[in-house]
């Protein structure tokens, strides 16, 4: 069985994405992690801040120690902090504009 994480910056995705990964892949298992105060924040900075970046790296960080095969990054207003974890975390990690 696959295990998917996804990082939601918004509980608005999460059925959508669930749904949509269980039609591709019908036995995975899917693991939420939403964090809805993300956005806002991004969107108040105007930019992905040095705060944003570490959230978005420690729930990525906890994704890989639950064994997950892949992360999926559900937001792509916080895809340049994504592209940066991605030298820490050895677990595969997708953006959403790049499923």
């Amino acid at each position: 069985m696959t295990t998917i994480a996804v990082v939601h910056t918004g509980p608005v995705s999460v059925q959508p994405i669930k749904e949509q990964i269980s039609e591709q892949i019908p036995d995975a298992r899917v693991i939420n992690i939403v964090d809805d105060s993300l956005l806002s924040d991004v969107r108040a900075a105007g930019h992905v801040t040095p705060e944003v970046a570490s959230r978005i790296h420690s729930y990525m960080a906890n994704a890989q120690g639950m064994r997950v095969d892949i992360i999926l990054n559900a937001c792509s207003s916080v895809g340049e902090a994504v592209d940066s974890v991605r030298n820490f975390i050895s677990t595969p990690i997708v953006k959403i504009d790049e499923a």
